[in-house]
């Protein structure tokens, strides 16, 4: 019999990279740390903000710890998650991710969209943490995402 430390997780996930589809199956995640940096990946978990609040509370407390499996950004429900993360959206990380533009004047040229609406939702990403904007040279922003994958732990039901 294996130890549980061994057996591996089996999740419904949401990958919304480096594609601009959202493939939604059964992703297995691993416990070893080696593989978790070599991934990449974003978990993403939905719960109320008082639910939230009381979990970061008792974390700043130290009556409970972060797990290395649990999500490390939160949405108050799937409606919110889905408005950052829209289709249109995702196509847009997935640019980024492939074509490495060098400001977001070459962002928006590839991608068709306006600066000014490109970059209030490249900055509507960046407090969520899913995208960088780094210094450039000539005071210019360069987008980065710095995962392959977003997962989504989607509980059916909350724990009371």
């Amino acid at each position: 019999m294996r130890a549980e430390s061994d057996i591996q997780r089996e999740q419904w996930t949401t990958a919304v990279l480096p594609s601009a589809e959202i493939n939604v199956g059964r992703a297995v995640t691993f416990d070893d740390e080696a593989h978790r940096e070599k991934d990449r990946s974003l978990r993403v978990g939905i719960a109320p903000s008082t639910g939230m609040k009381a979990r970061t509370l008792a974390i700043a407390r130290g009556e409970r710890r972060s797990g290395p499996n649990e999500p490390r950004l939160w949405f108050t429900s799937v409606e919110s998650f889905a408005r950052v993360l829209s289709e249109r959206n995702r196509a847009l990380l997935a640019l980024v991710v492939e074509a490495k533009p060098r400001s977001l004047a070459e962002l928006a040229a590839l991608s068709g969209r306006a600066k000014s609406n490109l970059s209030r939702t490249l900055r509507t990403m960046e407090r969520h943490g899913l995208v960088t904007l780094e210094p450039g040279p000539d005071r210019t922003l360069r987008p980065r995402v710095p995962y392959q994958t977003i997962t989504l732990d989607l509980p059916l039901r909350h724990a009371a």
